[in-house]
């Protein structure tokens, strides 16, 4: 039976990583490496952030203190643009948001 979830993500992420560092060659390889790992990483960040907001089916009185905060949400739209921008270009993100 296939793992669909976030451990079968990291490892498939992982995968990703070390075909791209391995079968990327030539002479700006180095940037086009960190550039489709560094996308990776944002798509990552940003699954994250929306798996961490309140659904409507959830119990969010029963959340853990300290593990989960309660202002999770207002953190996915405070922080994550803050965090995929130190990740990717400016204008790629603009593509993206709009």
């Amino acid at each position: 039976m296939k793992d669909y979830g976030w451990g079968a993500i990291i490892n498939s992420s992982r995968s990703f990583g070390a075909a791209v560092t391995s079968f990327i060659q030539g002479d700006e390889s180095h940037s086009i490496q960190k550039e489709l790992i560094y996308r990776h990483i944002s798509w990552l960040t940003a699954l994250r952030y929306q798996l961490r907001l309140e659904r409507e089916w959830e119990h969010v009185e029963n959340r853990l203190k300290e593990v989960y905060m309660p202002t999770i949400c207002e953190h996915y739209y405070e922080d994550l643009e803050g965090e995929i921008l130190n990740m990717i270009d400016h204008g790629e993100f603009k593509n993206y948001k709009d």
